[in-house]
């Protein structure tokens, strides 16, 4: 049985993403200010904790598990359109979500099919480089990708560089870069549970105060220290993935329902009904209740999408296992022969 720790993470991880997502419904003011910028420092630790965990144990290519994905994120993006969209469904909508890939319609899985695609020639290099160099390499990855951007938040850079402030390949990669250094180097180094957390506790409420700070000098909201490649956001990162790193159990539940950590990501369209039907949060927004019912909302579509998941894995499994093993083939008949002509006109 694999061990539940950073089974655990993801499972962790994801839930900060969902509750980050389900706050977006409300409607900003001075009452609930505060609120959104605690949510917005904690939440977004999630996705490079998804990353950092890939780095560690690596990412070893496989068409079967490329075109999973690809079929997934396809199946679900058109679940989410349904769904969403019963009562104005359209074609050109099912079209889009048939195209959520190519379209960037889904930038973490964009990106992260890239990074898969990626990953046999950065881990050739990582197998070749000397620990001295890689340390280097990452931290000129530190200073280009989260430094600068962080102590110099210009849409110009951002635009470029880094899409959206680190939703993007470039920082993908030195995370997982730096998720591979800490598995070869750094991979007996523990640290106790207890100050870890403090520590992590500690950056996450710096990131609440700057942000909270900046908003109140500059007079607009300001989450500069919460984006994605923020400097601080990815200590925090670091510091969550080390003390779940320290930690030793095993756990079934959390191994079946982690299992299907994706399926919440790729289902977490899905609020915007739940919102729209059910919860309403933009009507409680000046309410002492507000937290719960994000918080309500967020775990009714984990228990959702994990439900829907495994149905889905228990009336379909075999069926798509056949056909993206035969799509598996296709395209490994492919690439041989691309690699062939190659190899022919010795490019």
């Amino acid at each position: 049985m694999r061990n539940s720790n950073f089974e655990m993470l993801r499972i962790v991880a994801i839930l900060c993403i969902v509750v980050m997502h389900s706050s977006s419904f409300v409607n900003p003011d001075d009452y609930n200010f505060l609120l959104l910028k605690l949510i917005g420092a904690i939440g977004n630790a999630g996705v490079s904790c998804f990353i950092l965990i890939s780095g560690y144990y690596g990412i070893r290519f496989r068409w079967e598990k490329f075109l999973r994905l690809v079929y997934l994120t396809t199946i679900y993006s058109i679940v989410v359109t349904i769904v969403n969209e019963y009562e104005n469904l359209s074609l050109s909508s099912l079209a889009k979500s048939f195209l959520v890939v190519p379209l960037y319609n889904n930038w973490f899985i964009t990106c992260y099919l890239i990074l898969m695609l990626l990953s046999p020639f950065l881990n050739d290099y990582i197998s070749k480089v000397s620990q001295k160099s890689y340390r280097r390499l990452l931290m000129v990855c530190l200073i280009v990708f989260s430094i600068i951007p962080t102590l110099f938040n210009s849409p110009a850079y951002n635009g470029t560089v880094l899409t959206m402030g680190g939703k993007c390949i470039t920082y993908m990669i030195f995370l997982y870069l730096l998720g591979r250094y800490i598995k070869l180097y750094h991979d007996k180094v523990s640290f106790l549970p207890k100050r870890n957390f403090l520590w992590y506790t500690l950056v996450t409420m710096t990131i609440f105060s700057l942000n909270v700070s900046a908003s109140f000098l500059f007079h607009k909201p300001i989450s500069t220290y919460a984006m994605d490649c923020s400097t601080l956001i990815l200590v925090a990162s670091v510091l969550l993935f080390y003390l779940f790193k320290s930690l030793t159990f095993q756990s079934q539940i959390v191994n079946y329902v982690s299992s299907s950590v994706i399926a919440v990501y790729l289902l977490d369209g899905i609020r915007i009904f739940l919102n729209n039907e059910f919860f309403h949060i933009a009507k409680f927004s000046t309410s002492y209740w507000l937290p719960a019912i994000i918080v309500a909302e967020a775990f009714c579509l984990f228990i959702i999408a994990i439900f829907i998941d495994k149905i889905r894995i228990l009336i379909f499994g075999r069926v798509e296992n056949k056909i993206l093993e035969k799509c598996r083939k296709y395209c490994f008949q492919v690439q041989s022969n691309i690699e062939h002509i190659l190899t022919k006109f010795a490019l």
